[in-house]
């Protein structure tokens, strides 16, 4: 598993790693089917920030996960 706090990655198989869902957002994951990204954002957050968070997968594997 790898995750993405802010500008820091880590990936399960370096450190543990624990996320602490709460009801919806079980309700959300448990809902995804084929997709492998699941993003949660502070409220005054907007599309623009949103979607510099989420990068491009490739960019994110060849930059953190070599």
């Amino acid at each position: 598993m790898k995750v993405k706090i802010g500008d820091k990655f880590t990936d399960s198989h370096d450190e543990p790693i624990m996320i602490i869902l709460n009801a919806s957002e079980k309700q959300l994951i448990s809902e995804m089917g084929e997709q492998t990204k699941f993003a949660s954002f502070p409220k005054k957050y907007g599309t623009d920030n949103i979607k510099k968070f989420i990068k491009d997968e490739e960019e994110v594997k060849e930059t953190y996960f070599k």
